[in-house]
Order: C-alpha cells, then sequence, then structure tokens
C-alpha cells in the first residue's frame, strides 16, 4: 500500500506514480472536506513522502484497465436525529452552495424528489458532497477508457422510528454483505431488507468474479459520461440515467 506510508525507492512505478514529494516535516494533505459535513481528513505523512489527490482532477494511470464499482448512501453524515424543517433545510441548502444559489438549490430538490418529506430532502442534501464525489469519481475513470466503472446509489430507507434511521454513512455495508440480521437495529431485518440484501450481494459476488456487477435478471449498464447509468437500491430497485440531475447542476453553479 502506498497510503500515508514511507515509500522506499523500490517501490514499483505503478505505486510511484501516486505519490508526491515534500520537505514540510508533519505536513498533511486534506482529502476530503465539506461544509455539510463539517469535517475533513487526509493523510500525514513522514516527511518524505505523500500520497498525491490521485482522484481529485483526473483518474491515476493505473486504474484504466482495473474494473470499478463505486457509488454511496443517500444521507451519509447526516444526523438521524435531526427532524428538519424549512428553516434547517434551507440552511443546509446554504451551506452546501452559498446564499444566492440556495433558491435555485431548493427548487432543484423538489423537482428530483417531489414526493419526499422535507426531512428526507435533507438526507439527500447531506449525501451530496459524496454523492459528487463518487459521480466526479466515475467519470474520470470513465475518461481512462479500458476497463469499464459502475456507479450505484443506495437509497433504501427502513421504516424504523418514524423514519428517523434515513440512510447513514455506511448503510449499504449490511446488504451488500446480506448482514441485515446481524444489523437489525439499522436494517429492521425485515423481508423487504432481505430481498434488497440478496439482489446487492449478488451484485457485489458477481463483480468480485467476473469484473461485472449485473445480473441475468437485473442488467447493469457500466457507467459513461453521456449515459450517467447509475443502480438505485431502493424499494424499487432500478437503473436511472444521471439521477438527480437538476441537483448536481444547482450544486455545480452555486
Amino acid at each position: 500500500m502506498c497510503g500515508g506510508v514511507e515509500v522506499e525507492p523500490a517501490t514499483p512505478p505503478a505505486c510511484q506514480m501516486a505519490l508526491t514529494t515534500t520537505d514540510e516535516p508533519g505536513a498533511t494533505y486534506s482529502v476530503f472536506s465539506s461544509p455539510l459535513v463539517g469535517v475533513g481528513w487526509g493523510p500525514a505523512g513522514s516527511g518524505r513522502l505523500f500520497p498525491a489527490d490521485a482522484w481529485r482532477d483526473s483518474a491515476p494511470p493505473g486504474a484504466r484497465d482495473v474494473p470499478l464499482m463505486v457509488g454511496n448512501v443517500r444521507d451519509e453524515f447526516r444526523p438521524a436525529s435531526n427532524d428538519a424543517d424549512a428553516a434547517k433545510l434551507r440552511e443546509l441548502a446554504v451551506r452546501a452552495s452559498s446564499e444566492a444559489a440556495a433558491p435555485a438549490v431548493l427548487a432543484a430538490l423538489e423537482a428530483d424528489f417531489p414526493r419526499a418529506s422535507i426531512d428526507e430532502r435533507a438526507g439527500v442534501l447531506g449525501g451530496m458532497p459524496l454523492f459528487l464525489g463518487a459521480l466526479d469519481q466515475c467519470l474520470q475513470k470513465a475518461a481512462l477508457g479500458g476497463a469499464p466503472v459502475w456507479r450505484y446509489w443506495f437509497r433504501y430507507a427502513p421504516a424504523l422510528l418514524d423514519g428517523r434511521i434515513g440512510v447513514p454513512h455506511c448503510a449499504d455495508i449490511a446488504y451488500f454483505f446480506d448482514n441485515c440480521a446481524a444489523c437489525d437495529t439499522l436494517t429492521g431485518n425485515t423481508p423487504e431488507a432481505h430481498a434488497l440484501a440478496a439482489r446487492a450481494s449478488a451484485a457485489l459476488l458477481q463483480f468480485a468474479a467476473n469484473g461485472r456487477p449485473d445480473l441475468p435478471r437485473a442488467t447493469w449498464p457500466a457507467f459513461t459520461a453521456d449515459g450517467g447509468s447509475t443502480m438505485v437500491y431502493d424499494r424499487d430497485s432500478r437503473v436511472l440515467a444521471h439521477p438527480a440531475a437538476r441537483l448536481v447542476a444547482a450544486l455545480r453553479r452555486g
């Protein structure tokens, strides 16, 4: 591994491409920060070698021939205990963009999610930093050519605690690893959750075995910049082209 450790001169070239040097002992590089999440983190180096921001502006060349499956969950780091109202939703929109852009962001959010509650829309906004990060990673990987990239968006929120559980960070793991019973406080351990887990875990196993996550009865096209194919895992799981497109455009402009 190259991440966060000193690399000796004998390191293979494929790994060296992901590194940059510095003369600043103890320097750190933030590879993720978000005004919505309010945190940032990155590698702390030895003063000799640090990981480069391999996915910030482009995909690393070594990823060209490696199939990739990447995605995120709906709410990510939004606190599940927060009951959002209109004022809170507007505050989140301002933090995600700007005071001037917030009305356009809220309009796009409503247009993309017309049946969602205010609280659910707050969850969507809370997950947007990682949503956009996953989208950018897919765009960069697809631009390399070579092996395909598949994108997913996990939006399934079990009917627990009046919906307050939402879809928090790492909620998809229980389903991709078919562990709904062991994670019953997150999944509800219901037949509906198990059915979703069977589909998600089968796709993951298919990807691990063959480099493709699509199943005989669940076609999953590879992601391209034009097509934007994204597997949306929910009560009605399906592939959508460019999901939340209006919200993405509004956030990019803001």
